[in-house]
């Protein structure tokens, strides 16, 4: 598996499909998507009351308002976790996406919120369908807006200025 991941980056992300020609800078969001959503992915081993005070301020939601460039920087992480996590020979869908999102949003001193959710899937009679996603700003991250599901629990995580890091070079 790792190795068709290799191959496949080697090859220019043809394995993405659709454009070809990608800016470093996308190639670097690209890989830094895949790396988050396979670690996010792990994380599913952990008890969720071992991953929850890591997440951020249970029941507390983060600002709406982003200025343009920082709300451009959210859709294009959106846009690189949901481009690799449909590629993925794994599961990459709403808890691996919304977990990679926390982290790349977190990595660039951005807030946002995670949001967990819950809905009865009107197909499936009682059963109940769980959905993870992110807002950063206005910006559906990932997960789009949680639209039909009761939220069931909401972790806000703070924007940290972005500046030089401390400790040793």
């Amino acid at each position: 598996m790792a190795s068709k991941v290799r191959v496949a980056m080697a090859a220019g992300m043809g394995w993405l499909g659709g454009k070809q020609e990608w800016t470093g800078q996308e190639r670097l969001l690209l890989a830094e998507a895949l790396v988050g959503v396979a670690l996010a992915r792990l994380l599913l081993l952990l008890p969720f009351r071992t991953l929850a005070p890591r997440l951020g301020n249970l029941g507390q939601e983060s600002p709406g308002d982003l200025t343009p460039e920082l709300e451009s920087q959210a859709r294009s992480i959106g846009w690189s976790i949901q481009a690799v996590a449909r590629r993925v020979p794994w599961n990459g869908k709403c808890f691996t996406q919304a977990v990679t999102a926390w982290h790349m949003l977190r990595r660039r001193g951005m807030s946002g919120t995670l949001y967990f959710g819950v809905r009865r899937d009107p197909d499936q009679g009682s059963q109940q369908q769980f959905h993870a996603w992110v807002r950063s700003g206005s910006v559906a991250v990932t997960g789009g807006t949680g639209a039909g599901y009761s939220t069931l629990a909401t972790f806000a995580f703070p924007g940290v200025p972005a500046g030089p890091r401390s400790g040793p070079p």
